[in-house]
């Protein structure tokens, strides 16, 4: 474990047992118990309040009254009552799904939630905005990525949406025609029919803040890493039609416009 983290383990179960206690429940999580009998779930709560007390998490007192760990109220409180957050999805083309990480930000504390294959959460514990920043560039995969021998362009989202459909169904050459059909540049359009067809990485960021309990997103992401690079895809603000500003882009300037989306979450926590 780094010096700087620190990490517990819960079952989805645990977590939503955690987080009742607190009078909350988890954001950016699902119902672990949606569409279960009454019975089921009362089976499965019981089954964690055992689970967290022999791990002494939460332990019911003499007077009946239920004394949750100060370490596991603040990681789980965190989710329950975050101000705002930062949820990264990342696809590589080596693993079989794709992953989810989500960084909570609440009075203070930074708590980072993973959800493993067998279901369960890892909660860790982060010090500042530094070591998020740090962890996040190794979660991306963002090392020595060169930018690709292309101009920057924008784009209507629509028409991204729609290559990247034509890249999936009808493979890069048709993408790359597509492209510029609709007004791109050759070598954009071909160094991202490239990506859009044959991702190595695709990354996406998507930034939450919270008033009250409606959630609001102020800005997001996306990466795409190819063979010849990086491309950074980020929505452009004040136009009728949605567009977004496609950047070639190497690691570190990627790792900086990361940075900048955290910051910028930071400042709603």
């Amino acid at each position: 474990m780094e010096e700087d983290t620190f990490t517990l383990t819960f079952t989805p179960a645990e977590l939503a047992f955690v987080a009742g206690a607190l009078g909350a429940a988890p954001k950016l999580l699902e119902d672990p118990f949606a569409g279960w009998p009454p019975e089921r779930t009362e089976a499965a709560l019981r089954e964690a309040q055992e689970s967290l007390a022999t791990r002494q998490y939460a332990q019911v007192q003499p007077d009946g009254s239920l004394a949750v760990d100060t370490a596991v109220a603040a990681l789980v409180g965190a989710l329950a009552f975050a101000e705002a957050a930062l949820a990264v999805t990342r696809a590589v083309d080596t693993e079989e799904q794709p992953t989810t990480r989500r960084i909570h930000f609440a009075a203070g504390l930074i708590v980072e939630q993973e959800q493993q294959r067998d279901g369960s959460h890892i909660l860790t514990a982060v010090r500042d905005g530094e070591a998020v920043a740090r962890r996040l560039k190794e979660y991306l995969r963002l090392t020595d990525q060169p930018a690709p021998p292309a101009q920057s362009w924008t784009l209507p989202a629509s028409g991204v949406d729609e290559a990247r459909y034509v890249a999936a169904v009808e493979g890069e050459r048709a993408c790359a025609e597509f492209l510029a059909g609709v007004g791109t540049p050759a070598a954009v359009a071909s160094s991202l029919a490239q990506a859009l067809a044959h991702p190595v990485c695709r990354s996406a960021l998507l930034a939450l803040a919270w008033e009250a309990e409606e959630a609001r997103c102020p800005d997001s992401l996306t990466l795409l890493e190819s063979q010849h690079g990086l491309w950074l895809l980020h929505p452009l603000a004040g136009d009728d039609e949605p567009r977004l500003e496609v950047l070639p882009c190497d690691a570190a300037g990627a790792a900086r416009r990361v940075e900048e989306l955290m910051h910028l979450v930071l400042g709603h926590g």
